[in-house]
């Protein structure tokens, strides 16, 4: 549903819809997947210290 509110948002700035969608699936891209790797490579650092 907030895809929708942003496609809409943007069209109603004047943005086409074809470059409202591709602006908001790249949006949701970055927003969502970029942070998995280094989310998992803190992870991994920090369980992988030898127990005291």
């Amino acid at each position: 549903m907030i895809e929708v509110s942003l496609i809409a948002g943007l069209g109603l700035l004047g943005a086409t819809i074809p470059a409202a969608a591709a602006i908001t699936l790249v949006y949701r891209l970055l927003s969502c997947w970029l942070v998995i790797p280094p989310g998992l490579a803190t992870w991994l650092t920090l369980n992988n210290k030898p127990a005291p």
